[in-house]
């Protein structure tokens, strides 16, 4: 009989330990020297298994693993569906399966077990199937105490995190080690980088006077006022401009899982054919040290919010540039783009020099460019190319176009060249 070797771990952070090893080891050894109970009527192969992918960070006390993006939910539907029709899951614990609650569990394991995956737990070598009738109760015992034990653990957390909100509420005790960049934690206290603090506090200032991302991104960067040793950029900047937590506001639950809203009656609310949710939040003023006041932080945020209303999405039924994404620059090969200079006329640029100052190619009237392409790409045998006949006639004729494509490129950017010169002068 055939064997998946299932592992899981609950966070990411276990990774950087050997839990996924230990799993899979245990597992591959027990595959090696079991002996089952002689009711299955079948003997395990040790030659045919399969190490389904582990799950890392999948939680099984919220159902997670079983969720179709993951490797236990993928194995489920291959069952559910009849891809899969017989074979032994064995895990390490039943926990390693579920947590969930014991209806939600059982319904998961039971329809396994219902369509020919029998369920072999490492730990006790106990076997879970239809042809064992005590270990359907062995099963639900099993599944209780996984449950139970996830249950506590979740509200000792709970627990333990309220404990420390109001410790931060009543004190100001930090509830974490985790915290802001322009913060460190010493005896149990924030304590605020006062230099990082001043440049948060100037680009608000800054953006409130009209200064854009990018030209504050240009400016810091010159001046060495760099984000914690890295150079800014406007992602970073955007950031930091959106950041409530300088205002010393704490905001928990934004990751928390999205709760219907329900009327009078009990029932989810209806808005544009979808369910309305709210996110539950606790929010914690004065929970960091002030850096930027609270007028001048919400000043800001009405200015970035007017300014992306305004933005009208661009869109057209013309393409601008028929050559986009095949075309490369001779000089460097970045991409080619089509861009209007500042009489609206349309170029073609290089990103290299655009972006990087990398390149000293010079841009190309993409009209004159566009037109003589198609000139040549209009004269082509395209029936011959396609056809597989790729003689050294048919590659000669092409390599004379490409050269007469780059002569006529060349000419026309000596006259652009001449005619910068004449405004020049």
């Amino acid at each position: 009989m055939k064997s998946y070797l299932y592992s899981r771990i609950s966070t990411l952070q276990q990774t950087k330990g050997f839990g996924i090893d230990r799993q899979v080891q245990t597992v591959t050894d027990f595959l090696k020297y079991a002996t089952i109970d002689s009711r299955l009527g079948y003997q395990l192969d040790v030659e045919d298994f399969e190490v389904l992918e582990s799950d890392l960070g999948k939680s099984a006390y919220k159902g997670n693993n079983w969720k179709p993006n993951s490797s236990l939910g993928r194995f489920y539907k291959d069952v559910v569906s009849g891809r899969i029709t017989s074979g032994v899951l064995i895990c390490e614990n039943v926990d390693r399966l579920v947590r969930m609650s014991n209806y939600e569990a059982s319904n998961k394991l039971s329809t396994l077990i219902t369509n020919g995956i029998d369920i072999i737990e490492v730990e006790s070598g106990m076997c879970f199937s239809n042809k064992i009738p005590e270990s359907a109760t062995i099963l639900n015992m099993s599944i209780s105490r996984a449950y139970s034990e996830s249950k506590r653990k979740s509200d000792m957390a709970t627990k333990s995190w309220a404990n420390r909100t109001n410790k931060l509420k009543d004190s100001g005790r930090a509830v974490s080690k985790v915290c802001p960049r322009w913060l460190t934690v010493k005896d149990g206290q924030y304590v605020l980088d006062e230099k990082q603090a001043e440049t948060l506090l100037y680009i608000h200032q800054m953006y409130l006077e009209g200064h854009g991302n990018s030209a504050l991104v240009r400016r810091l960067n010159a001046a060495k006022r760099l984000d914690n040793g890295k150079p800014w950029t406007t992602i970073t900047l955007h950031r930091v401009l959106r950041d409530e937590r300088l205002t010393g506001r704490m905001v928990m639950g934004k990751t928390r899982k999205p709760i219907p809203v329900l009327d009078d009656q009990g029932n989810k609310i209806i808005e544009n054919g979808k369910v309305k949710t709210y996110v539950p939040v606790e929010i914690i003023d004065d929970a960091y040290p002030v850096v930027v006041p609270r007028e001048l932080f919400n000043q800001v945020q009405a200015m970035i919010s007017e300014k992306e209303g305004s933005k009208v999405k661009k869109t057209t039924k013309y393409m601008r540039n028929i050559f986009n994404g095949v075309s490369r620059c001779s000089s460097c090969g970045e991409a080619l783009v089509a861009d209007k200079n500042g009489h609206g006329k349309l170029f073609y640029v290089c990103l290299g020099k655009r972006h990087k100052k990398a390149c000293n190619s010079v841009g190309i009237p993409y009209e004159a460019f566009e037109r003589t392409m198609l000139e040549n790409l209009s004269q082509m045998d395209w029936q011959r190319i396609y056809t597989g006949n790729t003689d050294m006639e048919a590659m000669n004729q092409c390599r004379v176009r490409l050269v007469a494509v780059e002569r006529e490129i060349a000419e026309l950017e000596g006259e652009l060249e001449s005619s910068d010169e004449d405004m020049v002068l």
